[in-house]
């Protein structure tokens, strides 16, 4: 018997911040997600220059296994 499998990952990156609240969290977004990491930097910058938020770039990684 022979098996196998494909391991396929999807990586994007968002620039976003979080701020604790009462209660929860509070978070939004700059930008849509993108898939460079040159690109997140980009939006980094620009984020930090529109608000004083304190803009983290967020890794998603979504993993496919078929």
């Amino acid at each position: 018997m022979k098996i196998s499998f494909t391991n396929n990952y999807v990586i994007t990156f968002q620039v976003s911040y979080f701020h604790p609240e009462e209660g929860g969290m509070d978070t939004g977004d700059y930008g849509s997600p993108v898939e460079t990491i040159e690109e997140a930097i980009l939006l980094l910058e620009l984020a930090k220059r529109s608000s004083k938020d304190d803009w983290k770039i967020v890794v998603n990684i979504v993993n496919k296994i078929s």
